[in-house]
């Protein structure tokens, strides 16, 4: 199974995003021959783990910053109720689902955006 082929394993995956976003974001990568991307705000990884893929089809990795906290996660734009899911268990999943698919390239960052910035600042 080739790696787009493997991208539909992941509509189950806590996010919200369609499976055309995903497959168009896998596609944007290739095409681009893009080796590091960064996503900010994973959440369940259903962004992230297609573009990881992509990134691991073109020998390049992802780094996934989320605090995986209610309050870092409310968004007044967002109209959806932040406290209804239990972020622990999301990030664990996550984390399961990377291993289990030996999804090799990828960085979490269990932090806010913010708070990332000192993992990005060169000697």
């Amino acid at each position: 199974m080739s790696n787009r082929e493997r991208v539909i394993n992941f509509v189950q995956v806590a996010g919200f995003n369609t499976l055309s976003k995903m497959y168009h974001l896998y596609d944007t990568i290739i095409k681009t021959q893009s080796k590091f991307c960064v996503e900010i705000g994973v959440f369940g990884g259903r962004t992230l783990l297609p573009m990881a893929l992509a990134c691991l089809e073109n020998n390049g990795k992802i780094i996934g910053i989320d605090p995986w906290r209610s309050t870092e996660a409310a968004q007044p734009d967002l109209n959806v109720n932040t406290d209804i899911f239990d972020y622990y268990k999301i990030y664990i999943y996550l984390l399961l689902l990377i291993e289990k698919e030996k999804i090799t390239n990828i960085k979490l960052i269990k932090s806010t955006s913010q708070e990332a910035i000192d993992n990005f600042i060169d000697d």
